[in-house]
């Protein structure tokens, strides 16, 4: 018997719980789309899709064809969007939206407007209760 008993306990759960990991591992695989390709957003409430309030702003985005400059005047408007939250003036959805549609074209606003509409209202920010 080894002096250390306690050793050897440890060393048989270490292996027991990786054991359980690599099996659990295995029998729910990780969703992966194949290399290189864009794989679509996964509607609201489908497996895989993220709990994100921009979701269905990217499904809109996607669907107007954006030219390159387009994508990247949009991107920063979203990352300042994000960066103001912690500031003492927050930008507003209003501003997004509206620094949004002084990129698109006419056809594309219209796109645009209808898109959001057929989407609803944005959610309620969580409440500080």
């Amino acid at each position: 018997m080894p002096a250390r008993p306690y050793l050897s306990i440890f060393a048989l759960a270490g292996a027991m719980l990786g054991a359980t990991v690599a099996a659990h591992a295995q029998q729910y695989p990780m969703p992966t789309a194949p290399a290189g390709a864009n794989a679509p957003a996964p509607q609201p409430g489908a497996p895989g899709a993220l709990p994100h309030r921009h979701n269905k702003l990217r499904g809109v985005l996607r669907q107007l064809n954006l030219t390159p400059d387009q994508r990247t005047a949009i991107r920063s408007a979203m990352q300042s969007f994000r960066a103001s939250r912690n500031t003492a003036t927050p930008m507003t959805r209003r501003q997004l939206f509206a620094n949004i549609e002084s990129n698109l074209t006419p056809a594309q606003r219209t796109q645009f407007e209808n898109a959001m509409r057929r989407q609803g209202p944005p959610p309620a920010p969580p409440s500080n209760s």
